[in-house]
């Protein structure tokens, strides 16, 4: 079986990411910057990217911004320790799967790993019902997911 592969792209040093990944064997790549992270992303291919939206460099929106340039289908979990709305469907617009504020819930961090990687493994073609869907831990934020989600989906509708 295939070892999973997170790229963890933060500037903390606690090695939080890591102590609650590896309990799941999943396989760790750490990048501290923006970068890195972009270059790790490419040359590592990893599974998923848990971004923490706070990086040195470009932040994690821009981020996101350039791996949408570079046509990355890779699934992304959003992390900040700002929990405002407008962050939280900014990331959602620009491809991130998930966004968790910190400070972390390591169920709900291993539940939007788990939920990202099935995403992954269902647009690679296991499943042609596949609907895409997000999710965010503050229920105000979650409301304002599931409009942007209604509306990407009316303007898909709208361009058939």
């Amino acid at each position: 079986m295939k070892e999973v592969r997170v790229l963890v792209a933060e500037e903390e040093k606690d090695q939080e990411f890591e102590k609650i990944l590896s309990r799941d064997k999943y396989l760790v790549l750490k990048a501290t910057c923006s970068e890195t992270t972009i270059e790790m992303a490419k040359e590592e291919e990893p599974d998923l990217m848990i971004l923490d939206l706070e990086l040195p460099g470009m932040n994690g929106m821009d981020v996101l911004r350039r791996l949408q340039t570079l046509n990355f289908n890779l699934p992304v979990v959003a992390v900040s320790s700002t929990n405002t709305v407008r962050a939280a469907v900014e990331a959602m617009k620009l491809g991130a799967r998930d966004y968790l504020t910190k400070p972390l819930n390591t169920e709900e961090l291993m539940m939007a790993v788990r939920k990202g990687l099935q995403k992954d493994k269902k647009r690679a073609g296991e499943s042609e019902s596949y609907k895409n869907t997000y999710s965010a831990n503050c229920p105000d934020v979650q409301m304002l997911i599931d409009e942007v989600t209604k509306t990407k989906l009316e303007r898909k509708a709208d361009l058939e």
